[in-house]
């Protein structure tokens, strides 16, 4: 008996078929990827909220005050290079407030989880990637809102001038420091896949009432020499700063006028000089 096979008709139906079928069911696969990856991140702040709870909790039963102590991320948690903040804190009721954030390039990249283990909120928050229309070279200059960027260099205050640097990547300053406008422009992240290596003197004697840092991703940052020297802003939120690769903090916040500073986050195993660092600074707390 002779076999009967697809006719060119059939062939076409079913490949139809299956593309109406992947058109349909890819969109809600990333959905399902995107959702149990956010899950994944809001498991693990809530499991570092809860095991720094009972750790404060085991203290006060020894009558130890774990008020004053800076507990870190990594005493009640193992965390791999998905993670670039991890910070702890206390509040008055002895409740554990956590924030984590992805890293860079990971695959918890822009994800922003803060909270109790009881009430944990996260975010998707996508880091700005800006692009430079030109050939980059030494110098290569880049304005955006109220940033200047420049490629391979980093801004000198005291001479006015922008001098290199061997990092592969932008340094950053505020154009205008004589304003005393907000400065609410978002930060790039990258520009043309460079990262933002330099916050050398980015926002040196600045007069602005105020700056907004909150969505700024660090992770690539080596330097952060006198950051905020001379900053007039009373508030300044750094709580989700990465220094993990910062080398210099000399005089980062030297004369500023910043009342409070938590630096929980902060990784300092690669800093080799915090000279003059709260030189003169107003914080007192």
């Amino acid at each position: 008996m002779k076999k009967k096979g697809f006719t060119l008709v059939e062939l076409l139906a079913v490949i139809v078929i299956l593309a109406v079928i992947l058109v349909i069911a890819i969109p809600q696969i990333i959905s399902v990827i995107k959702a149990s990856r956010i899950s994944s991140f809001k498991d693990s702040a809530i499991l570092i909220a809860t095991n720094a709870e009972k750790d404060y909790l085991s203290n006060q039963v020894l009558d130890q005050d774990y008020n004053a102590k800076s507990i870190k991320c990594s005493d009640v948690a193992k965390l791999n290079d998905d993670y670039s903040v991890c910070s702890i804190k206390y509040n008055e009721e002895g409740n554990t407030v956590v924030k984590l954030k992805g890293r860079l390039n990971s695959k918890f990249e822009g994800l922003i989880c803060e909270g109790t283990k009881d009430n944990m909120e996260c975010i998707k928050k996508e880091p700005k990637r800006c692009k430079y229309e030109g050939n980059l070279a030494v110098g290569s200059e880049f304005v955006d809102g109220q940033y200047t960027y420049r490629y391979k260099q980093e801004y000198d205050a005291a001479t006015g001038n922008w001098k290199s640097t061997s990092a592969n990547g932008w340094g950053v300053t505020l154009t205008d420091r004589t304003s005393t406008t907000p400065v609410t422009t978002e930060l790039c992240t990258t520009i043309n896949d460079k990262p933002i290596v330099s916050l050398w003197e980015a926002f040196y004697n600045s007069k602005a009432v105020s700056i907004d840092l909150s969505s700024f991703d660090t992770s690539n940052v080596t330097t952060m020499y006198g950051t905020f020297y001379g900053t007039k802003a009373s508030i300044l939120d750094i709580s989700g700063f990465d220094t993990s690769k910062v080398t210099n903090m000399s005089v980062m916040f030297y004369n500023s006028s910043v009342l409070e500073l938590d630096l929980s986050s902060f990784e300092t195993s690669k800093v080799t000089t915090m000279s003059q660092m709260f030189g003169g600074n107003k914080s007192t707390k």
